[in-house]
């Protein structure tokens, strides 16, 4: 073999070092990837009988589990966060407020009189705590206009699947979504604390400007009695099926809804998300 000449043995020198460099920056880039870490999934084995549901951490702006959250159904009572989030924006805390006889017409009775006389900020908390139609009513009549101020209100909220036709929630067409509907009670309990921290209570006694004394009023959701909960709301038609949407105390604000479930599946369903979003910490 001829002996290389002095260029030559110059370029294989330049050949080999390139050849090594880029075979090292190769294996440095294309290198095999570490295993990406499994992290477990809470909700795996959560059933649930809600048609829709959705659970959400506002402070870590994450999604912890959903089940046709987008889909509208009818949500019943828990119309009443925007009725009080309405009557809260319209009305003085101390605007007095009148039962009438329209407003007793309503399905149910909570023991309101005819004539009653209520201070508007005890009303609201009556009203949200044990779901009564009959406050619910009063208060739309105390302001113009009041079904066409709750879809304004929805508007402005940026919600475009809710919809409201009443102001207690039995209509049919009172309707929303699961992602709707905990977007809403967050925003509500951070706009008006003191008025749906009511809603995490067991009971509370109340009495209106009439002297009259309410004792011992339940609240419609028994899991408050289980702690964890900074405030929820309730719903129940033979339509809408059950409905409960709750936000929860901790680290960070989770809210769970669950739309279209049944008169005690809605607790249980609450119940294991809630049981499951709380692992995630």
């Amino acid at each position: 073999m001829k002996p290389l000449q002095a260029k030559e043995k110059i370029l294989l020198f330049a050949f080999v070092i390139t050849t090594a460099v880029a075979g090292g920056y190769f294996y440095q880039k294309f290198k095999p990837l570490p295993p990406i870490p499994v992290f477990p999934n809470y909700f795996a084995n959560t059933i649930i009988e809600a048609k829709t549901a959705f659970v959400y951490d506002f402070q870590k702006d994450k999604i912890l589990f959903t089940k046709h959250a987008d889909m509208p159904l009818p949500i019943a009572s828990i119309t009443k966060i925007m009725t009080a989030l309405v009557a809260l924006d319209n009305l003085k805390l101390e605007d007095v407020i009148t039962i009438s006889k329209r407003g007793l017409e309503e399905e149910g009775d909570n023991g309101l009189l005819l004539g009653e006389r209520w201070q508007a900020n005890d009303l609201i908390k009556f009203m949200l705590l044990v779901s009564s139609n009959d406050a619910a009513y009063a208060l739309s009549e105390a302001v113009p206009d009041f079904i066409n101020k709750m879809n304004l209100k929805a508007l402005e909220l940026g919600f475009t699947k809710t919809r409201f036709d009443s102001a207690t929630g039995i209509s049919e067409n009172d309707i929303s979504t699961a992602r709707e509907v905990a977007q809403l009670l967050y925003y509500a309990y951070n706009s008006y604390p003191e008025i749906f921290n009511v809603t995490a209570w067991s009971e509370a006694n109340f009495v209106s400007l009439s002297g009259i004394e309410h004792k011992n009023i339940k609240n419609t959701n028994p899991l408050v009695a289980q702690g964890h909960i900074l405030a929820s709301k309730t719903g129940m038609t033979k339509v809408a099926g059950g409905s409960l949407v709750v936000l929860l105390n901790g680290d960070s604000h989770i809210v769970i809804s669950a739309l279209g479930s049944s008169l005690e599946g809605r607790f249980s369903d609450v119940s294991n998300l809630a049981a499951a979003a709380l692992l995630t910490k």
